[in-house]
C-alpha cells in the first residue's frame, strides 16, 4: 500500500471533524424543529464527550458547530472528501487546492500549537512570571515569541493566530474568519444535563 501523504493525513482528520460536526448539528437542528430545549441524560453526556474530543483535536471547531448549518457542514465534508481523493491521486502535493480547506487546516494547527506553547509556559512559570533567555533556550523558542504567547495582545491568543494566518495566506482576518467559520451564526440549542 502506498504511503499516504501528509496532506492526505490532514484531510482524513478534517473529514472526520466535518462528519462529526454535521451529525451533531443535524441532531441539534432536529431537536430544535420539534421544540426540544436541550439534551439530557446519555445523549447530553455523549454530546459533551464529542465536543471535548473535537475541541482537543481541532481547537475552535465548536464555533463552526454554532455558526454553520448541518447542510453547510455536509457540503464542507464533501469538499474535503473530494480534496482527499485528489491528494491520494497526487501524493506529493502539499497544499489543498480549495482555499478554505487550506486555511481551516492551518487555523486548527496554528491554534493547537499556540495553545500547547501557552500551556508549556503556564507549567514553567509562576503567575506573573517573566520569560528569560534561559527559559527560551530550554524551550527552544525565541523569547519574544514566548512572551507574546504568555501575554497575547488584548489577552487573546487568537490575535496571534489570526496575525500568523494573515501573513501566511495574504488575507485579512475578516476573510480568514469567513473562510473558517462561515457567516451568520445559526440558532443555538442549550445542552442540558
Amino acid at each position: 500500500m502506498a504511503r499516504v501523504s501528509d496532506l492526505a493525513s490532514r484531510l482524513e482528520r478534517l473529514a472526520a471533524k466535518y462528519r462529526a460536526l454535521a451529525e451533531l448539528r443535524a441532531r441539534r437542528e432536529e431537536a430544535v424543529s420539534v421544540g426540544l430545549a436541550g439534551f439530557t441524560g446519555d445523549e447530553a453526556a455523549a454530546r459533551r464527550a464529542a465536543f471535548r474530543a473535537l475541541a482537543r483535536e481541532f481547537p475552535g471547531a465548536l464555533r463552526e458547530l454554532d455558526t454553520l448549518a448541518a447542510a453547510t457542514l455536509r457540503a464542507r465534508l464533501a469538499d474535503v472528501e473530494r480534496e482527499l481523493s485528489e491528494a491520494r491521486a497526487e501524493p506529493g502535493r502539499a497544499i489543498a487546492s480549495r482555499r478554505w480547506i487550506a486555511v481551516a487546516v492551518d487555523y486548527h494547527e496554528t491554534l493547537r500549537a499556540a495553545l500547547a506553547l501557552k500551556l508549556r509556559l503556564a507549567r514553567r512559570l509562576p503567575r506573573g512570571g517573566a520569560v528569560t533567555e534561559a527559559l527560551a533556550r530550554e524551550l527552544g523558542a525565541d523569547a519574544a515569541v514566548l512572551e507574546s504567547h504568555l501575554r497575547p495582545p488584548g489577552g487573546r491568543l487568537h490575535a496571534l493566530v489570526w496575525d500568523a494566518l494573515e501573513r501566511r495566506h495574504g488575507l485579512p482576518r475578516a476573510e480568514l474568519e469567513r473562510l473558517v467559520f462561515g457567516g451568520v451564526p445559526a440558532r443555538t440549542l442549550v445542552t442540558a444535563g
